[in-house]
């Protein structure tokens, strides 16, 4: 259509001119447009290049798929002109004006990653690339690319640069495995299945499972070998019985250089060097060497040991064993050796002592005949021998006892005087009281007590009249004393008034002696008297 000058048309031409004009324009447009969104339009396999896009909300036409067949899409864009804003997608729909809708949004499209779908739909479908923004920067364009395949059949000049292993697999209908396209030199396989397979060498930073699970397991064989190292390790799971067998007998199995479990293991002689053992059963345990430290045992190891055995000397031969018995047997401890004797000795270490049974409640019984060397402290006494008992009865103050009524000095007391006289207790006995032996006249009362060693008193009567001239009188203490023996003691006695008398030995070698300014009726702590003095002391028995 040529516009020029021609002849000029009244006013009313000139309105219906001008709505001639403006729908031709109108159609002109709709074709330019409808070329333009046509010219880009595929149906063929194959990789293009659509023409740059400089506009906003233009979709450009990219193919039409025919209802036949399954096509995959994949593409990408790159702009110039630095635009500040891109937004593109890929739009479907059934109608080819780009004007009119309906159109659905299948996926959006990046210019780094792209974006891939697959049309399955009957029927003819149009198919568009949406620039809905395309904003900033300098005379910005955008260009793309892209690929078409159909899925279900694939020729070698359709293997385009878009195709990637996972497209090339959803190509292939037979194929076993998944992954990544695999090449000859170095590739990298994820757990394959390999069936009967040969080669030079196989170097892995992994495992090497043997055997199907549930199955006996299989073998790995060296064949031609001089040397080589083979490590197994179990997966993880339930095994039976796994047997290594070593194929001659200069071969050999080599632990890894770690600290490892051992698990329901039975060791048939073995030599273990240095091990660390954790918490060990087993029959029997046969230490041999001669080593300071062949058992140690303890938190503190050899430093400070709970239990230790030296079997260092060149000639040992001796030992302890221990015999277990039944519930009640007891245990048994004696001295092994190859000579015909051999004794025991048991030492505390610098001044430490020797403990027999200290939080035991039952007797010690030492059968044969004892050799003390040193000097022996019974803390608990000694009991009468045989298991009778010893009476306080015939442990009288310097050994001393009348033959008859007249025996002695008759002694006259003081009341402000306690009178001590040496006895000495041999064996473990217990006391009621002091038996004295009253001199002519018996007028008042009379206190006993009992001191030990060391003086300090450890047993007291209440006031009791004199009773019994020139005869024995038993007075009680307050309570019974259990005294232990041998041990010296040191009898008290004092008197209410001075008319009383006492009978005293005038000669002796025992302790006796007299302690003044005294109250009646209250024992003090004692010196013990090492020395006699005549006629001081009391004729008197312990009961």
């Amino acid at each position: 259509m040529i516009f020029g000058k021609g002849k000029k048309i009244c006013k009313g031409e000139t309105k219906t001119m001008k709505r001639i004009t403006v729908r031709l324009l109108t159609i002109f447009a709709v074709l330019l447009f409808a070329t333009a969104t046509q010219a880009q339009n595929q149906t063929n396999p194959g990789c293009y290049t659509a023409d740059a896009i400089s506009t906003t909300a233009t979709r450009v036409l990219i193919f039409t798929n025919q209802g036949s067949g399954v096509v995959n899409f994949s593409g990408s864009y790159y702009t110039t002109g630095v635009p500040t804003t891109v937004s593109v997608s890929i739009q479907t729909g059934n109608v080819l004006a780009a004007t009119q809708t309906p159109f659905t949004k299948v996926s959006a499209l990046t210019d780094t990653t792209g974006a891939q779908f697959t049309e399955a739909n009957g029927g003819e479908r149009y198919w568009y690339v949406n620039v809905a923004t395309l904003t900033g920067g300098t005379a910005p364009t955008l260009v793309l690319s892209y690929c078409l395949r159909p899925v279900s059949v694939i020729s070698n000049n359709q293997l385009i640069s878009a195709n990637s292993s996972a497209t090339l697999a959803a190509a292939i209908t037979d194929e076993t495995g998944t992954g990544a396209l695999v090449f000859a030199t170095t590739p990298t396989l994820v757990t394959p299945v390999l069936g009967a397979a040969t080669g030079t060498s196989i170097d892995l930073t992994s495992t090497i499972d043997v055997g199907v699970a549930g199955t006996t397991v299989g073998s790995v064989l060296m064949h031609n070998a001089t040397s080589g190292t083979i490590t197994l390790s179990p997966v993880t799971g339930a095994l039976g019985t796994v047997t290594v067998s070593v194929p001659a007998a200069t071969d050999r199995l080599v632990a890894r250089d770690t600290t490892d479990t051992l698990t329901n293991k039975t060791l048939t002689s073995p030599t273990l060097t240095t091990p660390a053992i954790g918490v060990a059963t087993g029959a029997s345990l046969a230490l041999t060497g001669a080593s300071a430290n062949i058992i140690v045992a303890g938190r503190q190891g050899t430093t400070d040991p709970s239990l230790k055995v030296d079997a260092s000397a060149a000639t040992a031969a001796t030992g302890i064993e221990i015999v277990s018995a039944a519930a009640a047997g007891g245990v048994n401890l004696r001295a092994i050796s190859s000579g015909a004797a051999e004794a025991i000795t048991i030492n505390a270490k610098g001044t430490g002592t020797i403990g027999i049974a200290p939080t035991s409640t039952g007797a010690v019984t030492i059968t044969p005949a004892t050799t003390i060397t040193g000097a022996l402290t019974p803390t608990g006494g000694v009991a009468a021998a045989g298991g009778f008992s010893a009476s306080c009865r015939n442990f009288a103050a310097g050994g001393l006892v009348p033959a008859v009524s007249t025996d002695f000095t008759d002694a006259t007391p003081v009341i402000t005087e306690t009178y001590i006289s040496e006895v000495f207790v041999p064996a473990n006995c217990s006391a009621t009281g002091i038996a004295v032996f009253n001199g002519s006249n018996v007028t008042g009362n009379m206190n006993i007590g009992l001191a030990d060693s060391t003086g300090a008193v450890i047993a007291e009567s209440i006031d009791t009249a004199g009773s019994g001239v020139d005869a024995y009188q038993r007075i009680a203490f307050t309570v019974a004393e259990a005294l232990v023996g041998p041990a010296t003691y040191y009898i008290l006695v004092q008197y209410s008034s001075a008319t009383a008398r006492y009978n005293s030995p005038p000669l002796g070698n025992h302790g006796a002696a007299v302690k003044v300014g005294e109250v009646f009726g209250t024992f003090t702590t004692i010196t013990p008297p090492t020395t006699f003095t005549a006629n001081v002391s009391n004729i008197a028995s312990l009961y």
